[in-house]
């Protein structure tokens, strides 16, 4: 069955090879194709058995990629592979059925999103306790328990607080699945050994990111004997040291599971040739990779600027070359080290008319406002409806409801979908007359509830809480206006966040991966960014800077640019491997 995808000779060898086996897989080298070949070759072994195939991922993009690839292969439900986050493999396997062992958990325990209003809540209560720096609060995200390490502006006091008011409202963070999950696991033998008996494969994507706790539930169902491992990655994108990963535990695991390693995957078939001599020169591997891909022959070299600012270099020197080129702004990503280097340079593409999604780009807090996806939505398919816009909005609508507590929470059904076609057409006839998105968020939001009201979809004491949101977002783009003093968002603005792909791409080098773009434009590359500042030379921080930045160039099909100041001080020092990697220096402009 293998055949049905057109393999190279070592994507075919990692295929075919009948037991355990850790693939070292270079960027842009296929991986995700070898995964669905390596599903589609061992099926036949759990077909007529009990036992399945499980490939674990670490987003659900990566989900939906390798689902929608299986159905294009023919592969429809019932079929023995159960694709799964590792998160949700962890809730579904492990956390729920067993979560009653753990004493705050006796009577049940609720999933805490970052966009929750009380994860807000509790972050708030906590910065200001401990009297922590504003940067903290987005840096609870990545607070791993059991990792060993705390992000750079949470204290171990502050941490130990968020921990136990989370266990005390019987309340999991994304984090807080794996660790459960794993103490479970290490508790209870059982577990491990259900697993072992469920899965006769396990396929793990992306492993030089697993975590020291995935890793424990992955041994432990190992110690069964009866699960084969296929195992994917690269340490040298492993950049995850803060959640717990650590780039040598793939090497560990697959020593433990006596697992083949002398297959590798590398061929890159995304960037030039040109770019992958500089990434090989930033981490060098015993071979090099070959350039294989649309884009291999590109002429045009990575290049260094030393500029007066960022935006500068941005609007003068990139963009000009990325049109000279003939790429789309859809094919265009900017990346930064920090999501602060974002809001200045976001802020003068906005001035330019350049349209832009990433942080900073929004006025507002899209996670935690009730009504601004369906803002965005309505606003993009009002100004330029396309096919599945209609589906779009009716989900947003959904959604919302769902989050209204006393509306119906029935599907819409034919009623509903009459309510959605009043609900664009409203918003269809005051989008064009309104000069602000402040002006449409207000009168659309106010027949918003009314429409609700009359098709009997929310109740009297619903229509507060919209207002509410929409104060809430008027008042911050209000905010950011006033203290940028920046132009107008207006209701195009909002149907461009909608639809991010129209539009630049500002990303951290971290979100960046799993990522591509045609043009890719690196910002910031200061030393104390690129490696972080509190790395000593040869230490694991500085090795993790490399890889970093190793991960933000790779993402690169055609065109790179990389960019420092031209008047540095001690804070924006051009990276130390800038110098190993471009020695000639950058040009000045």
């Amino acid at each position: 069955m293998g055949a049905r995808l057109k393999l190279t000779q070592d994507q075919q060898s990692a295929v075919s090879h009948p037991t355990h086996l850790s693939l070292v897989s270079c960027p842009g080298s296929g991986k995700t194709r070898t995964l669905i070949a390596k599903i589609v070759e061992i099926l036949p072994e759990v077909t007529s058995s009990t036992r399945l195939v499980g490939c674990i991922t670490y987003t659900n993009a990566a989900v939906n990629e390798i689902e929608s690839r299986l159905s294009g292969l023919g592969f429809r439900e019932g079929y023995s592979c159960e694709v799964e986050t590792i998160h949700s493999f962890c809730l579904k396997h492990i956390l729920v059925p067993y979560a009653w062992h753990i004493k705050a958990f006796s009577n049940g325990f609720e999933i805490l999103a970052c966009d929750d209003q009380r994860f807000e809540g509790i972050v708030t209560h906590i910065l200001k306790k401990y009297k922590l720096p504003g940067r903290a609060r987005g840096q609870f995200e990545n607070l791993y328990r059991g990792s060993g390490q705390l992000p750079e502006d949470i204290s171990e006091e502050a941490a130990k607080e968020y921990w136990a008011v989370l266990d005390k409202n019987n309340l999991v963070d994304l984090n807080g699945i794996i660790y459960w999950s794993a103490r479970l696991v290490l508790k209870i033998g059982h577990i491990a050994r259900g697993l072992a008996s469920r899965y006769q494969w396990l396929l793990v994507d992306e492993f030089q990111d697993t975590t020291v706790m995935q890793v424990e539930i992955l041994r432990a169902i190992n110690r069964y004997k009866r699960t084969k491992f296929f195992i994917v990655g690269d340490p040298f994108q492993s950049i995850m040291s803060g959640f717990g990963a650590r780039p040598d535990l793939m090497n560990e695991f697959g020593a433990e599971v006596s697992a083949r390693t002398d297959i590798e995957l590398l061929e890159n078939f995304r960037s030039s040739e040109k770019i992958l001599k500089l990434a090989d020169k930033l981490c060098p591997r015993s071979e090099r990779m070959k350039a294989s891909g649309e884009y291999a022959g590109f002429s045009r070299r990575p290049e260094w600027y030393a500029v007066p600012d960022m935006s500068f270099g941005i609007l003068n020197i990139f963009l000009p070359a990325v049109q000279e080129h003939g790429i789309s702004l859809s094919q265009v990503g900017i990346l930064a080290n920090r999501w602060t280097s974002h809001p200045p340079l976001a802020r003068a593409l906005r001035e330019n008319k350049t349209p832009v999604i990433g942080p900073g780009a929004r006025p507002y807090r899209r996670g935690s406002s009730l009504i601004a996806k369906l803002l965005e939505e309505v606003s993009a398919c009002a100004l330029s409806p396309t096919i599945g816009s209609f589906s779009t909005v009716r989900r947003e609508v959904s959604t919302l409801l769902r989050e209204l507590p006393v509306s119906r929470q029935s599907d819409l059904g034919f009623q509903g979908d009459v309510t959605v076609v009043r609900i664009l057409r409203h918003a269809k006839a005051i989008a064009g007359s309104k000069k602000s998105a402040i002006e449409f968020i207000a009168e659309f939001t106010t027949h918003l509830a009314e429409t609700l009201i009359e098709s009997e979809l929310i109740l009297e004491t619903d229509i507060c809480k919209l207002k509410a949101a929409s104060d809430q977002m008027i008042t911050e783009i209000q905010n950011h206006e006033r203290s940028h003093g920046s132009r107008g968002t207006t209701v195009q603005d909002l149907g461009l966040f909608a639809r991010g792909s129209e539009a630049v791409r500002l990303l951290t080098m971290h979100s960046s991966k799993g990522r591509e773009f045609e043009a890719v434009a690196l910002i910031d590359v200061f030393d104390g960014h690129v490696p972080f500042y509190k790395c000593k030379p040869g230490d694991e921080i500085e090795a993790e800077g490399r890889r970093l930045l190793y991960v933000a160039i790779t993402r690169a099909k055609k065109l790179l640019m990389l960019f420092t100041l031209k008047n540095p001080d001690i804070r924006t020092k051009p990276s130390r491997f800038l110098k190993e990697i471009f020695p000639a220096g950058p040009s000045i402009r």
